[in-house]
């Protein structure tokens, strides 16, 4: 455990490590404050290789790219990582990663505030780049300008069984759960695809907005629900709106794996009613 660091960097600035290689970093914390430019993390600068079971409550402040509440940059695999801490940052900005890029996000969840001035914005992750993210979660409230999401500013990989429940404010393509979502064409690859998600969090933004995702080309969405009366937004076909009430029964969800992934607290004690992840909460 590394704790009360204060480490002011230029680029791959982390609170225990600037960059993971193709190392495993299990059962590590962090704690303080981590400010830098390029690929910046509580926990680390970005990495490459394995982090499993590791959390940071750093607050983490990005001048540039790449800003996250563990990470700045992964492409490597996070395993039951969280993090709390405040995020701020530029371009690609997130509560846990700043871009996860051909990386995977397992059991994961990131409760921290993020603000950026630049685009690509997320309460977990901000930008998803042909990456996975399952059984994942993002509280914090989200602020930023172009491509804003409760969990995912921008996503072109696959988000499947995850949740959204913090405010998102900002100006094109906003969304309770992701901003923007879209195949990258100079990369080929099939469609980007979310699977048995939702989103609650109040969305505000002037063009393109949605209560779970500002806009999508291409996108497959399966089994996917935003609350329209939390999220203030109306939209169809790129998730399906429910009223509070509906959001919080299990019969909403079909097709979802309750209780082995997915659970429901009806007294609303837990999530306040909300479906929460089983392992993951």
């Amino acid at each position: 455990t590394a704790n009360d660091v204060q480490v002011q960097g230029a680029r791959y600035a982390g609170g225990l490590v600037g960059a993971n290689g193709h190392g495993t970093i299990t059962n590590c914390s962090t704690t303080g404050s981590v400010s830098g430019t390029y690929n910046t993390g509580g926990l680390a600068g970005s990495s490459s290789g394995t982090l499993s079971d590791c959390h940071s409550t750093a607050t983490v402040t990005g001048t540039d790219h790449n800003a996250g509440g563990l990470a700045g940059y992964n492409e490597g695999t996070m395993t039951y990582c969280h993090a709390t801490g405040a995020v701020s940052g530029g371009i690609n900005t997130g509560g846990l990663v700043g871009i996860n890029s051909i990386g995977e996000i397992d059991d994961c969840y990131a409760t921290g505030s993020v603000t950026a001035t630049g685009a690509t914005t997320g309460g977990l992750v901000g930008y998803n780049f042909y990456s996975n993210v399952n059984r994942s979660f993002a509280t914090g409230t989200v602020s930023g300008t172009n491509s804003c999401g409760g969990l995912v500013g921008d996503s072109n990989g696959e988000l499947i069984d995850c949740y959204a429940t913090g405010a998102v404010n900002g100006t094109v393509f906003v969304g309770g759960l992701v901003g923007y979502s879209f195949q990258f064409t100079g990369m080929g690859g099939n469609d980007p695809v979310m699977t048995n998600c939702y989103a609650v969090g109040h969305v505000t933004g002037e063009s393109n907005t949605g209560g779970f995702a500002g806009v999508s080309a291409k996108g497959i969405y399966t089994n996917c629900y935003y609350d329209s009366d939390t999220t203030g937004q109306s939209d169809t076909g790129k998730g399906e709106p429910r009223t509070t009430a509906q959001m919080k029964q299990q019969s909403t969800y079909s097709g979802w794996d309750f209780p082995n992934i997915w659970s429901i607290d009806m007294s609303g004690s837990v999530n306040s009613g909300y479906p929460y992840l089983t392992n993951n909460h």
